[in-house]
């Protein structure tokens, strides 16, 4: 989707294949990476609601159009993805997704949370971010964001040294 172009000031340029992705004709998937013991291993990645990701996908595009601007200059699909494990359901929660900022939220938090409310009421989920809510008595924004992606990371069988590296 990219290449390199020129050798003594080189420039990264969009190739034909990225142009079409950057229209949003097509889904992309990057793997990441961890070294463990000197050894590359593929991340595992969250175990999202693919519904509600395919919704709020077509929701980005559709705001996206809007603004004209490409999707993922809305959201990436990995912060839908967050948004799809963690179900944010109020601005706080929505707060503590990767990527979102009070930028975000300000502009689009209203809209996403609201249309996940109504995704999570109507298949009766509880958020993960509302059961950690309910167990804790006082959180800041950055703790419960901290926290949420501890949990995550346990549940991808982490180890806690990785963890608290990572964090």
């Amino acid at each position: 989707m990219l290449e390199k172009k020129g050798e003594q000031y080189p420039l990264l340029t969009v190739t034909p294949q990225g142009r079409e992705w950057l229209k949003g004709g097509e889904q992309l998937l990057l793997l990441s990476y961890q070294e463990v013991n000197g050894e590359r291993r593929q991340k595992k990645s969250l175990d999202y609601d693919s519904v509600l990701f395919e919704q709020l996908r077509q929701f980005r595009k559709e705001i996206a159009h809007e603004r004209g601007v490409p999707p993922f200059m809305i959201f990436s699909d990995v912060y839908l993805q967050e948004m799809c494990f963690y179900f944010p359901v109020s601005d706080e929660d929505f707060l503590s997704i990767t990527g979102v900022g009070e930028q975000k939220l300000e502009s689009f938090g209203d809209r996403f949370v609201r249309m996940i409310q109504a995704y999570v009421k109507e298949n009766n989920i509880v958020p993960i971010a509302q059961k950690i809510h309910t167990r804790r008595s006082t959180s800041s924004r950055a703790t419960t964001g901290n926290h949420l992606r501890t949990q995550a990371l346990l549940a991808q069988k982490m180890s806690l040294e990785a963890i608290a590296h990572k964090q």
